[in-house]
């Protein structure tokens, strides 16, 4: 644990020093993002006046730990304490797409100005953004929420290198500097080559927890011997410097949605153009689950689209559609597109559409889209089904697919 080192410098604009403070928006250019992240009580951010949730963050300039927080009230006016947030989760990205929670707080009250409150994590995470997801004030008869001052405590950057050290020399070795070394095997030649006898500490060219190699089919070499091999989980084509506490990223990553309603879990919307009766809801694609018949969206018609809105935007570039879990492939999407919005009103084409020969039910198929654009909500608008008066969903993911260098 850190000895509470605030790692936000003192800014004196949403990108100086350095870093970058960024919200859902402001009262006024009198409540700046900033203000949260300078040294004045007397001057504070204010959110605009929307529907809740409001967002308050900062962008470090590179990967860093945290382990903890404050929030300070504001010393300003009679508003402070009643516009101060109450209910709030702390949010951590390394792509400033997709967040994670990692601490959740629900009816803190403040009872005077310049009041610091730390809340300390059960455990260190590293990440390239912070934010506050602000979800209710302490009363104010105004959407907006306030906050005189926000320090994230932790050590930033190179502190999180993952380096070795040498007991005998207490020297330290690191893949960023060079005095770490991969090494393609460990084989005595390659021991000599590359290994202590040149000055360095040496690492295998990928740790075997990382590997996953198939070769389901036996290979016949030129001297007729027979081979198959199956050496564990990723197949890693090279070696990148991993970084203490972080997990290994998948090259694919879905967003799990669990919803339990067309509204649940809060800020998820489900919703679409029509429903063959309420059994069918519009949030049972994104529910996570393909049981049988009831646990899915179905229509009233051939043609209809269902959505899904994030409320905030989201990196998505491949799509899954699973069709629903009973014997009957005829309410499958035959002829679709996909569309998407960046307001939640306003949609564009992000799928042209496409027709299918066939589809049978209770099975996935992922849909790639080339978009460099981000949405926060998703379309699938069917134009035809495959003969029945209606069409059917089963499951709908949503993610993307992180490029691989």
């Amino acid at each position: 644990m850190s000895t509470l080192n605030n790692i936000i410098p003192i800014m004196t604009s949403d990108t100086s020093p350095y870093g970058q403070a960024f919200s859902s928006g402001v009262l006024s250019t009198a409540y700046t993002a900033w203000y949260a992240f300078n040294d004045n009580l007397g001057q504070s951010w204010v959110s605009s006046q929307v529907a809740y949730p409001h967002y308050l963050g900062y962008k470090f300039n590179k990967i860093s730990k945290i382990d903890g927080y404050s929030i300070t009230s504001r010393n300003f006016d009679g508003n402070d304490l009643t516009a101060m947030l109450k209910d709030w989760v702390l949010e951590v990205s390394k792509d400033g797409i997709s967040y994670t929670v990692i601490d959740i707080q629900i009816g803190v009250v403040w009872t005077s100005k310049g009041e610091e409150k730390t809340f300390l994590l059960n455990k260190a995470v590293n990440c390239k953004y912070v934010r506050l997801r602000i979800n209710a004030n302490n009363g104010y008869s105004q959407t907006v929420s306030t906050l005189g001052r926000l320090k994230v405590f932790g050590s930033e950057g190179e502190n999180n290198k993952l380096i070795i050290k040498n007991p005998t020399t207490n020297e330290h070795y690191s893949l960023s500097d060079n005095t770490l070394i991969p090494l393609p095997d460990p084989s005595i030649k390659n021991m000599l080559l590359y290994g202590i006898e040149q000055g360095k500490e040496i690492q295998l060219d990928v740790p075997f927890t990382k590997h996953r190699h198939f070769n389901d089919t036996p290979v016949v070499n030129v001297s007729g011997k027979v081979s198959t091999h199956d050496i564990g989980k990723v197949n890693t084509l090279n070696i990148k410097e991993l970084r203490e506490n972080e997990d290994f990223e998948p090259i694919f990553t879905w967003y799990n949605t669990n919803m339990t309603s067309n509204t649940a879990p809060s800020p998820l919307v489900a919703s679409g153009s029509s429903l063959f009766n309420s059994n069918y809801d519009y949030y049972k694609p994104f529910n996570g689950t393909n049981f049988d018949w009831s646990d899915s969206w179905t229509s009233n018609k051939p043609k209809a689209y269902v959505q899904l809105d994030f409320n905030e935007i989201k990196k998505v570039n491949m799509i899954s559609i699973t069709t629903w879990n009973e014997p009957n492939s005829t309410t499958s999407p035959k002829r679709f597109s996909i569309s998407a919005s960046t307001n939640g009103t306003d949609f564009e084409t992000i799928l042209n559409e496409i027709t299918l020969s066939e589809w049978v039910y209770n099975t996935e198929k992922v849909f790639f889209l080339n978009e460099d654009k981000n949405y926060r909500a998703f379309r699938i608008n069917v134009e035809e089904s495959f003969g029945a008066p209606y069409v059917s969903i089963g499951k709908i993911k949503l993610g993307y697919k992180r490029e691989v260098n």
